[in-house]
């Protein structure tokens, strides 16, 4: 999580691309707000979006507007970044969690 924070923290209209170790898949987010450095809580926007693709095939790709647009992005000075509750980027001890709800994306 320090790349990220090292690479992102205070910067807005950042995109996050995130490769499923083994597979061919590539998913991630958009978010418009300033990344939160130090702080913790929730950032409200209408403008976040996620996105899935695989095969390196971006015409199959799945994009998902933010359906709550009070809790779009989440941000935590230890952990990585949140979309929502669809794309949780965190730290378990020493492993990386990643948690992805794919029953909100839609194809467009």
């Amino acid at each position: 999580m320090d790349l990220h924070h090292e690479l992102c923290d205070d910067i807005s209209h950042i995109v996050t691309f995130i490769k499923v170790k083994r597979t061919d898949e590539i998913f991630g987010g958009y978010n418009p707000l300033i990344w939160g450095g130090s702080s913790s809580g929730w950032g409200r926007t209408k403008d976040s979006f996620i996105f899935s693709f695989k095969n390196n095939d971006v015409k199959d790709a799945i994009i998902s507007n933010i359906e709550n647009t009070d809790y779009a992005i989440y941000y935590h000075y230890k952990g990585g970044p949140c979309f929502g509750d669809d794309i949780l980027v965190g730290i378990a001890q020493i492993t990386m969690v990643f948690v992805i709800k794919r029953c909100v994306m839609r194809k467009r």
